[in-house]
């Protein structure tokens, strides 16, 4: 095996994944307290590769059940209070004197205290979003301050608390497991795939000639000679007892003729660089919903890193070699396998590389008559990879459907597709939607200039026109009792045919209301005052259609 591959000399300044720890103090010691009253189990670990990003805490599972009690980690106080639709929901900061602040995520509603002070908030600006920094020692908190209750709030996908620690000075996440927290786990992961990547260098760039799953032979594996870099990459199995969550491992290492190439491990990572998340994961698999971890560092992935090497060995000899996985969750339980590999097999089958193609390190600008693309933030991607733009017709859509690149291409840096405007459609309504591999149609914000229309894409595919001339539904659903507040809620139903509300209001006999947006069940709701008469409810969406809905509830 060669110390170095030529993969090290693609480019300067290529990093990967990193472990650093964020400052501690030894006067001032994190008490590193449980912000639930029970001992919960994980549905998430800190930098579980997500679509997209790293998970940036750990979810903390509340048996489906919103409104637990949510305490303050240690002694500190409220840095910072935000409320939005999307992302953490409502979300309370906790600045601690150590250098570490705590996030406390999607819940349903504040302490009292806090209620009050966002409230008066969303009333002076309004607005249902808020991001507000109390200025230091209005909010104190000790070690069982009650600040919140866990919720499904913003865009969680089920009640639970999502946890975070923060480098209070950085912002950057870190992983709450090296400060003083743990689960009760005694499952092992488990290694349930393994593939072998044949890659070579070009004038262009890092090229995969083929991937695949090496058939199950024991534990000797014939490979393809006469290529020029092999890489391996993993899927692994860590339930923690619960088989309907798998949760992200905090360790994978390879190890090859006793000697680490490669570690796989995230501590902490900022916020700008969350979608190399991307880069750590094999993006062709021919399986659908299967994940494999790359042991090896792509040239386009520039995230920090403490690893012994960058994953690649030598394919161009045909002697045996052995090697070890092995596999940490984060209690410490451990799993490993080994297996001997040799590239004695059929030659290796090198795939041409074609005339238009997309790398990490050029920007990349596509143009014809119809369609444009714009790359000039880089990365786009991490790896030399084709591109190919097709088109088709297709019912229901005013102009072609287009075939932009291949879906299994990760973006990094989001790049600008622009598509000309088709007869017929009205510029200030269209929108460019994405399709599915069902042909299902998402909206992406979008503008227009000069008879083009533009959007940015974070994943290549298919994608059209459309025109959005249809306003937002709204109807009364009733009545719902908010146990924690007191009270009786109005609960509206809130759909939009297809670029999304955008922005919403509600009066109350003539009084502006707090209006409380959930994107997910399309539900908009506020308090009911007593003795109200009548409601007027507005809804636009992203294109300005609008709905103006009123109701005199009993």
């Amino acid at each position: 095996m060669q110390g170095k591959s030529s993969v090290q000399r693609l480019g300067a300044g290529l990093l990967a994944l990193g472990l650093v720890q964020a400052p501690a103090t030894a006067q001032h010691p994190f008490r590193a307290a449980m912000p639930l009253d029970t001992m919960a189990d994980l549905s998430g670990t800190f930098a579980e590769i997500r679509p997209g990003h790293f998970h940036s805490g750990i979810d903390l599972r509340t048996g489906q059940a919103t409104g637990l009690p949510v305490t303050a980690a240690d002694t500190g106080h409220v840095s910072r209070v935000k409320v939005q639709a999307g992302g953490f929901g409502h979300a309370v900061y906790v600045e601690h004197p150590g250098g570490l602040t705590t996030v406390y995520a999607h819940l349903c509603r504040f302490s009292d205290t806090l209620q009050a002070y966002v409230l008066a908030a969303q009333e002076a600006s309004r607005s249902f979003e808020v991001n507000l920094f109390p200025e230091r020692g209005r909010f104190p908190a000790g070690p069982a301050t009650l600040i919140g209750y866990s919720g499904n709030t913003g865009s969680s996908q089920g009640p639970h608390l999502h946890f975070e620690l923060r480098d209070t000075r950085s912002q950057e996440p870190v992983d709450p497991m090296a400060h003083g927290y743990s689960v009760r786990d005694t499952v092992p992961p488990v290694i349930t795939g393994l593939r072998y990547h044949a890659y070579r260098t070009t004038p262009r760039g890092l090229w995969l000639d083929t991937a695949f799953t090496p058939p199950a032979a024991g534990k000797q594996l014939a490979l393809p000679r006469g290529g020029e870099l092999a890489a391996w990459s993993v899927e692994i199995s860590d339930h923690m007892g619960s088989p309907e969550i798998n949760l992200g491992p905090r360790e994978v290492t390879l190890e090859v003729d006793g000697k680490t190439r490669y570690r796989h491990r995230v501590s902490r990572f900022s916020y700008s660089d969350t979608r190399y998340a991307m880069s750590a994961t094999d993006h062709d698999t021919p399986e659908p919903g299967r994940t494999y971890i790359l042991l090896h560092r792509l040239p386009g992935n520039a995230l920090r890193r403490f690893s012994p090497g960058d994953g690649f060995l030598s394919a161009g000899d045909t002697l045996p070699h052995r090697a070890r996985i092995t596999v940490s969750d984060f209690s410490g339980n451990r799993t490993d396998t080994t297996f001997t590999f040799r590239h004695s097999g059929p030659p290796v089958g090198r795939t041409p590389v074609p005339e238009v193609t997309v790398t990490w390190d050029k920007p990349f600008y596509y143009m014809d008559s119809l369609v444009r693309l714009k790359a000039d933030g880089m990365p786009l991607t991490y790896r030399l990879q084709a591109f190919t733009v097709g088109r088709d017709t297709m019912a229901g859509f005013p102009g072609p459907v287009w075939y932009i690149g291949h879906r299994g291409i990760p973006i990094h840096r989001r790049p600008r597709l622009s598509l000309k405007l088709p007869p017929g459609v009205p510029p200030d309504k269209a929108v460019i939607v994405s399709l599915d591999r069902a042909g299902t149609p998402s909206a992406l914000a979008s503008s227009h200039m000069d008879g083009w229309i533009t959007a940015r894409i974070g994943a290549f595919g298919t994608f059209a026109l459309l025109p959005d001339t249809v306003p937002p539904v709204i109807s009364y659903t009733g009545d719902s009792l908010d146990v924690l507040a007191g009270g009786a809620w109005l609960v509206f139903k809130v759909t939009d045919s297809l670029s999304g509300v955008h922005t919403y209001e509600v009066v109350t006999d003539g009084r502006w209301s707090v209006a409380h947006w959930d994107p997910k069940a399309g539900k908009l709701s506020c308090e009911k005052p007593a003795g109200l008469r009548r409601t007027v409810v507005t809804v636009t969406d992203r294109k300005q259609n609008r709905t103006v809905y009123s109701v005199m509830p009993d």
